[in-house]
């Protein structure tokens, strides 16, 4: 009786893990966004009578022109009450990511390539700038009175954090990334095939760094030196191995522009590196980082300043305290050079010069750049951060404001009130332009990281960024939407909000029955494994049960597993020990000594303590996975 119930448990997982990925029918995928959209409408209460009939136009012509005009009619400052906006930013925001594909009218690759062209055209006015103004070459406007008193107390802040250029540190934080670089693409792009590549592509200006880099890691120098090495054998002088070093290297002083979906109207450019230049800008990111965090800006949380963008929604300072919200457009592109060598000392501004791309491919020329560096770059957004904070910090100090209202994460900067335009003034000169849209200097709405705020309450709005195409996508949304109620609400009844019931039911009769009774689960940061549900519900479900022993409910939910590759032992050894911080460390040898180390095998490796058997250890590819159906445990059921 057991085995048959077991086989038909075992049967019932399969059918779950083969419905959850299957593709639905176009019949069922093709307008699902739009009617979607059409549900939102009808749930929304508080909507605004002049929005919600141009709205149900554009639904029934499916007019994504007249979509994106309602978004100018959603302006926050206009509100009286966080229920209304919220009733409209939830609708008008709702397809504002959606990948469209092609439409007519809309080019979103044409409009980020004149973006693209006109933050370059920006950066060499602020070059051309910035040399006179390091030069006295012309006379100061009103509204920069005091700019090179703000711009020296930026400099000795910025040089305070930095200090001496230390090498040694920089190499032990260098790690290969996920995405691609120049030489490595697909989805062989994990670190493991940027070790094992035939050629390391780097600038010429960042080679001596990434040979040292090699140099300094002994199983590195083994591998490139003997790949069929093992743990045992002797490592390289580093005269012994330099040459061969050399030879691996392939110098391209360029990196490639692409541009990713950022929204249905735009894309974003993004600039691959060659792979040792990521490798180094990594580390240096990191070390930034670490410095900025011992500092007061912790770059690890975007928690500080959603906090204070709640905060300055809200009346509870002094009107020139209350904190406000600036934005930036295109603040990655815009990052030109010499403000850059302004800013920093030399012998940093050397470094990082060394090790950026100085030019580029976009669309088949190679250009130089006005630019520091973009979006790609490993160091990117931990510079343009502290550049920012810098700035905003000695902005303050010279009005005589204190810096426990001042923060920034990336080009998101939050200060107070009555210095936001002077800061705005300074970030003009350096040039950066704000973007109007994304900042709040009045009224009470904020957005800050990913948060927006009226009034105090989290009126953040859904963003379908995918096609509804399997139940799995399904799924993701209900669950989404299922919690913006009550994230809104902070769990609190307001009379006549829409808690998105017509919503919820369109999606969730086009899941599947198994799906529906028996991937169950509570509330978790996974939206996307089960379907969240309340304790009484979930009892249907074959796979929810108590543990006596443990006090623990189980439940099962759709995880996405990596594939595992054959793969060296070399490139294997040296993935495992970056993940591990073990990379620049020759006593590492001794805690692998019990490592297999056999080429081509399909990583069954033997590990000594401290080195948990799994990612570090496995062969895979960014984007290869397979959908497997888990038990998780917890010991509580939230379900709101």
């Amino acid at each position: 009786m057991r085995s048959v119930k077991l086989t038909k448990l075992k049967k019932l997982r399969k059918e779950i893990e083969s419905s959850f990925g299957k593709r639905f029918p176009a019949r069922i995928t093709t307008d699902l966004h739009w009617l979607l959209l059409d549900k939102l409408i009808q749930d929304l209460p508080h909507l605004d009578s002049n929005l919600k009939r141009v709205l149900s136009d554009v639904v029934a012509n499916r007019s994504l022109n007249d979509y994106f005009g309602c978004q100018r009619m959603c302006d926050p400052q206009k509100y009286r009450s966080p229920e209304e906006f919220y009733s409209s930013t939830v609708v008008v925001s709702f397809l504002k990511k959606f990948p469209f594909g092609k439409v007519a009218d809309l080019d979103p690759l044409g409009k980020a390539i004149s973006n693209f062209e006109r933050a370059e055209k920006l950066c060499r006015i602020t070059n051309r700038r910035l040399k006179w103004f390091r030069n006295r070459g012309f006379r100061l406007k009103n509204r920069w009175e005091g700019l090179h008193s703000i711009f020296h107390t930026a400099r000795l802040l910025i040089s305070s954090w930095l200090g001496p250029v230390d090498l040694n540190t920089i190499y032990d934080h260098t790690r290969h990334g996920p995405g691609g670089a120049v030489g490595v693409s697909g989805d062989a792009t994990t670190a493991y095939y940027k070790y094992a590549a035939e050629h390391y592509t780097v600038t010429t200006r960042a080679l001596p760094y990434a040979e040292a880099a090699i140099l300094a890691d002994p199983q590195w120098r083994r591998y490139i030196v003997n790949p069929e090495a093992i743990l045992g054998d002797p490592v390289p002088s580093h005269r012994e191995c330099r040459d061969d070093i050399l030879k691996r290297f392939k110098v391209v002083n360029y990196n490639k522009v692409t541009f990713v979906p950022k929204t249905a109207q735009t894309h974003r450019a993004i600039a691959i590196e060659p792979l040792m230049n990521i490798f180094l800008q990594l580390g240096i990111g990191d070390h930034f980082t670490q410095i900025l965090r011992q500092n007061g800006l912790n770059l690890l949380s975007q928690t500080r300043n959603q906090t204070l963008a709640r905060d300055g929604s809200m009346d509870i300072h002094e009107p020139n305290d209350k904190p406000v919200t600036i934005d930036l457009s295109m603040a990655s592109d815009t990052l030109s050079i010499e403000l850059v060598r302004e800013l920093l000392p030399e012998e940093w501004f050397n470094l990082l010069d060394s090790l950026r791309s100085p030019s580029g491919i976009i669309e088949g020329q190679v250009r130089p750049w006005a630019k520091f560096s973009s979006m790609g770059n490993g160091f990117t957004f931990q510079l343009e951060s502290m550049i920012f904070y810098a700035l905003a910090l000695s902005v303050a100090r010279h009005l005589g404001f204190g810096r426990s209202l001042v923060s920034v994460y990336g080009d998101d900067i939050i200060c107070p009130a009555g210095m936001a335009l002077r800061l705005i003034d300074v970030l003009a000169f350096s040039g950066f332009s704000v973007n109007s849209e994304k900042s709040y200097l009045t009224g009470p709405f904020r957005e800050s990281c990913g948060s927006d705020w009226f009034e105090g309450r989290n009126v953040r709005p859904f963003f379908l960024k995918r096609k509804l195409q399997n139940a799995k996508d399904l799924v993701f949304v209900l669950n989404s939407f299922g919690g913006l109620y009550d994230r809104f609400t902070d769990h609190r009844p307001f009379d006549g909000l829409s808690s998105f019931d017509n919503f919820r039911d369109l999606l969730y009769r086009r899941i599947p029955k198994v799906i529906k009774h028996n991937l169950l689960g509570p509330l978790c940061e996974d939206k996307e494994g089960h379907i969240y549900a309340p304790w009484d519900r979930s009892q249907i479900s074959r796979f929810v049960t108590w543990d006596r022993d443990t006090f623990t409910w189980t439940f099962a939910s759709m995880k996405a597993v990596p594939l595992k590759y054959r793969g060296a032992a070399g490139p294997i050894v040296l993935q495992m020990m970056g993940r591990h911080g073990w990379r620049s460390d020759i006593k590492s040898t001794d805690k692998l000594n019990r490592l297999k180390d056999v080429p081509g095998y399909l990583l069954s490796l033997e590990l000594t303590k401290g080195i948990t058997p799994g990612n570090s250890s496995d062969v895979t590819r960014r984007t290869s996975t397979k959908l497997r159906l888990a038990t998780l445990t917890s010991s509580g059921w939230r379900n709101d």
